[in-house]
């Protein structure tokens, strides 16, 4: 999948703020939280596409963003393992902490301003880094676990009493939060397919509320708020189409996410995949008006 926009990551690259780019600031930046883009990553991940209530999309959307004209239920649910790394390839292998981590992410499919899109309705990370990450990049990310069979099925070919990776490999994955089980998904393994042959829907467009809360006395609306779009690359390995889908939501004290419990399965994939992140660009100031 082509990049939108060539040497981004020279000019961020050369870009240099005082005290660095994040909180907290510190003589050589050093010690941000997170560092300026491009980052880069490499990922497995198991998705599950399916329809949940269209009314109960809708709430999750936020204006300006529409119901989907064409498909106002859709929902695609994915649960990752992931390896990243900004401009510092010594963390790697110095700080491993600072770049493996699991998420689980929720898109629900929108419109806006007459583009059909999908739109993050929710986001489960077990790092700091990748949380602020997420905010700057209108993501909305927050504090979870996510526990799957993927991440090392590379090392079950040595063990014969290990199922086998291949068709009809079973894989699953589990998303808990603040003690609370959230999400538990699993697929088989189908058959391997060309990545231009999963459905259109998942390369939709997203469009992102990128949001900042306003925290003075009396506060009546948001410090920030834009709706923006991600600018990346994206690489494929393999894909693999899934079959007998299983998908259950788990009712919770503290999250909203069981009003988009599936309804009916529409199918699923299993991908190895990479991509670089520049920074979003901006498709509109809702604080401008």
């Amino acid at each position: 999948m082509a990049g939108c926009i060539t040497g981004l990551a020279e000019t961020f690259l050369a870009t240099k703020l005082p005290g660095g780019y994040s909180y907290p600031l510190t003589p050589t930046g050093k010690g941000n939280l997170l560092c300026a883009p491009p980052w880069h990553f490499v990922a497995s991940e198991m998705v599950i596409r399916y329809q949940a209530d269209p009314e109960q999309v809708k709430r999750f959307l936020p204006a300006p963003l529409e119901p989907s004209k064409t498909n106002p239920g859709g929902c695609i649910l994915h649960m990752c393992s992931y390896v990243s790394r900004n401009e510092n390839a010594d963390h790697l292998v110095d700080l491993p902490e600072l770049c493996n981590y699991t998420e689980t992410y929720l898109e629900i499919r929108g419109n806006y301003r007459g583009t059909e899109c999908k739109h993050f309705a929710y986001y489960w990370v077990d790092r700091d880094y990748s949380i602020l990450r997420g905010w700057v990049a209108g993501l909305p990310k927050k504090f979870g676990n996510t526990s799957c069979t993927f991440e090392k099925i590379h090392l079950f070919q040595l063990n014969p009493h290990f199922p086998q990776f291949g068709e009809n490999f079973r894989m699953g994955a589990v998303c808990s939060a603040h003690m609370e089980k959230l999400i538990s998904g699993s697929i088989a393994l189908d058959k391997k397919i060309d990545p231009d042959d999963m459905d259109p829907e998942m390369r939709l467009p997203c469009r992102n509320l990128m949001m900042y809360p306003d925290g003075k006395v009396g506060y009546t609306d948001r410090a920030v708020a834009r709706i923006t779009h991600t600018c990346m690359d994206v690489w494929y390995g393999d894909v693999w189409k899934g079959k007998d889908e299983e998908l259950t939501y788990f009712p919770s004290v503290a999250e909203e996410h069981d009003l988009l419990k599936p309804l009916e399965i529409e199918d699923s994939y299993y991908m190895n995949y990479a991509f670089t992140t520049y920074g979003h660009l901006v498709d509109e100031d809702l604080m401008a008006k």
